[in-house]
């Protein structure tokens, strides 16, 4: 679990597979919130940091913003 940990980490900084790598932080940092026997509010803060990166997307200086570019929502007026 520390290497898919490590390299989920890895992936997040890099800003590779944003959306694919914060969906893997969300299943780990879930699991070792649910895991013991009392929830654990670290792991669920950051559960809840890994799924709001997930809709967010890449970042603009992220590889992945570099490659495919950002996602712009236009409202109407």
């Amino acid at each position: 679990m520390n290497l898919i940990g490590t390299a989920d980490g890895i992936l997040l900084l890099l800003g590779l597979g944003t959306p694919f790598a914060a969906a893997a932080q969300v299943l780990i940092e879930g699991w070792h919130a649910f895991a013991g026997e009392v929830f654990n509010p670290d792991h669920g803060a950051r559960a809840l940091m890994g799924l709001a990166l997930m809709m967010l997307g890449p970042g603009q200086y992220s590889a992945d913003g570099r490659l495919y570019g950002r996602k712009r929502i236009e409202l109407g007026r």
